[in-house]
């Protein structure tokens, strides 16, 4: 298989996990507002974001991963 076919493949999978987080955070906050004063769920999100800030920056975006923490 040459690189193109490898990355299109590789993109695939990027776009098929995205979806899926965006279904699980979607699940994360039904369960969240049965419980709104339960601060695990914000730690719970924090760290989500700031994953996804370190993933974003790897490919060059613009939110750096500080912002991430706040």
């Amino acid at each position: 298989m040459d690189a193109n076919t490898k990355y299109l493949d590789a993109r695939e999978r990027t776009k098929r996990q995205l979806r899926q987080i965006e279904a699980l955070l979607d699940a994360h906050a039904k369960r969240q507002a049965k419980a709104p004063t339960n601060w695990g769920y914000v730690g719970d999100v924090n760290s989500v974001v700031r994953e996804l800030g370190e993933v974003i920056e790897s490919m060059g975006g613009t939110e750096p991963v500080e912002e991430a923490r706040r």
